[in-house]
């Protein structure tokens, strides 16, 4: 059984979307009642699926750190049951910037109006952000 969103819980940091974001299941609107407007929408497949592919294949990227020094992405929240993680067809995404997000931004890759996957991108560039955050704190070995 997947949880309800918890609210209470929904900075836009790393790791309060760690907590709060359910692969396969968060919509569009719950994404928009979480952190607003979001600061680009693409609606094109094809660019949306070759900047999924782009930021996944950079192995220097803040998701390969995530991996190797954290149980971040072995701990993602999904509802595993759901269609969309089983055919896999990426409609566009919803592009997120903040403050608290210390530097990077993070896409939400969506499909039939759900998260089918969220990856990150950018560099850290305030590492007093990084610092407060659970999941960054431990990329940069503070």
């Amino acid at each position: 059984m997947v949880k309800r969103l918890n609210f209470s819980n929904s900075d836009l940091t790393v790791t309060g979307i760690h907590n709060t974001v359910i692969v396969g299941k968060t919509s569009t609107k719950e994404l928009e009642k979480l952190y607003g407007k979001p600061d680009r929408v693409e609606t094109d497949s094809k660019k949306a699926t070759d900047l999924f592919d782009k930021i996944n294949n950079d192995e220097g990227s803040i998701n390969v750190a995530l991996e190797d020094n954290t149980d971040y992405w072995d701990t993602v929240k999904a509802d595993h049951g759901s269609a969309i993680l089983k055919k896999w067809n990426i409609d566009g995404y919803y592009e997120y910037k903040g403050k608290e997000l210390a530097g990077v931004k993070v896409y939400f890759f969506i499909s039939d109006d759900k998260v089918l996957s969220y990856v990150f991108d950018g560099d850290i560039t305030d590492e007093n952000i990084a610092k407060k955050d659970k999941y960054l704190r431990e990329t940069i070995g503070a």
